[in-house]
């Protein structure tokens, strides 16, 4: 049997004797036909709330605490905005966010199961049947749990998704992936997969020369292909107040997976040790403008990491990932003398700066090299600038670079 709730100043009471860290746990299951994914904090640490998504759709819906009781809770997921029905709060308080359809569920006795209803607050509506299993859970500053986007789960740079890490993210990417037809690359093949969702091509390898192992490189793929997918699907997710619903993203000329569904991404190289992407586009969700970017990923295939460029040139630092002094001079001097050199581009890009504080490495066929400027909020001055085949630069390499490039052997 529920509750209501017990007044204000002794819930605050309660959450400041809650411990600081609490879980999110995860559950995935069903709602009527419809396959979902659920994130929900614990009822012993305060009032439940949390996030749902429909895992053909993938936005994220945000749950808000109505009831409890020893054994369940009632929730209620926010509404779709609309400039009528929602007002970006100034002090950060989404308890005004427009409440839609609500959710019965109760626990089994070892907490391993969910089961209730969903119904619409729209007369005549049906009311369904959900079922959920729990598949995990993760840790939370409790202390940030009434704050939304605290609670959500937001290191993307570098994190893992992983079912240990981030249990929600991860079981919303199992998804069927549409195959593209097979492409061949120094031996290697690959194809590009589609999550449906998102809508953006991504590279896949189906086979390495010699038939090695393309376990290690495909899960740095998966890795960079759902974190661009979650930028698209954290767009979709603000459609809601709570999510950071923006006015700006109405009628500003980009999708609402803000243009993640026009994202390019080419493979530039590949072999049975290295392989390099560029992925390129300009994302706009809401905010002050855009992010028009070039992105740069070259990886150790057989690792399965990024590839550390001090394996393969004498002059970068392996410590700080970066080039000395020494690499960036030589492409400084270089550029110049190449047949791609643009004494206004290099003046208006400022180059000389930008290659000692933004260079990059990449590769391309024939075993080259690509000396690139990358990691700028200037498209128009990322790319390449100085292109030159391995054999040509031994003086830079160091001896392990044949490890990885065999034709400097010869």
């Amino acid at each position: 049997m529920f509750m209501k709730p017990i007044a204000l100043a002794a819930v605050l009471i309660g959450l400041a004797a809650a411990p600081a860290f609490a879980a999110a746990v995860t559950y995935s299951g069903t709602r009527g036909d419809q396959k979902i994914i659920l994130e929900l904090t614990e009822p012993e640490d305060g009032p439940v709330l949390g996030r749902y998504t429909q895992l053909s759709e993938g936005a994220d819906v945000p749950l808000h605490f109505i009831i409890q009781g020893k054994d369940g809770f009632e929730l209620a997921e926010e509404k779709r905005c609309t400039p009528e029905i929602c007002v970006v709060p100034e002090d950060g308080d989404y308890s005004t966010a427009p409440l839609g359809a609500h959710w019965i569920l109760h626990y089994a006795a070892d907490r391993a199961t969910l089961t209730g209803l969903w119904y619409a607050e729209v007369p005549g509506a049906a009311v369904v049947a959900v079922t959920l299993t729990r598949v995990g859970q993760r840790v939370y500053d409790r202390e940030d749990g009434f704050a939304y986007d605290y609670f959500l789960w937001n290191d993307y740079d570098g994190a893992p998704i992983t079912p240990e890490n981030t249990p929600y993210d991860y079981a919303k990417m199992q998804v069927a992936l549409t195959e593209g037809p097979l492409q061949t690359m120094n031996g290697a093949t690959y194809h590009e997969v589609i999550d449906p969702r998102t809508k953006f091509t991504f590279p896949r390898v189906v086979s390495l020369p010699g038939g090695g192992d393309i376990a290690p490189v495909n899960t740095m793929l998966d890795q960079q292909r759902w974190a661009t997918s979650f930028i698209g699907l954290q767009c979709l997710g603000q459609d809601y107040l709570s999510g950071g619903w923006d006015t700006r993203r109405v009628g500003n000329g980009y999708s609402p997976l803000g243009d993640i569904d026009q994202e390019g991404i080419s493979v530039d190289y590949i072999s049975d040790t290295v392989m390099s992407i560029s992925q390129g586009g300009s994302i706009y969700c809401g905010g002050a403008s855009p992010h028009n970017h070039i992105d740069y990923y070259t990886y150790d295939v057989r690792a399965g990491g990024a590839l550390d460029l001090s394996r393969i040139f004498k002059d970068w630092d392996a410590a700080s990932n970066d080039p000395t002094q020494a690499l960036v001079d030589w492409v400084i001097a270089a550029y110049p003398k190449t047949p791609d050199y643009d004494a206004d581009y290099a003046a208006e890009c400022e180059i000389n700066g930008n290659i000692a504080e933004h260079l990059d490495i990449s590769f391309a066929p024939d075993d080259t090299a690509v000396f690139l400027i990358g990691g700028i909020d200037q498209a128009a001055c990322m790319g390449a600038i100085v292109t030159m085949p391995l054999a040509q630069i031994r003086n830079l390499l160091t001896d392990t670079a044949s490890d990885y490039f065999p034709s400097l052997n010869s």
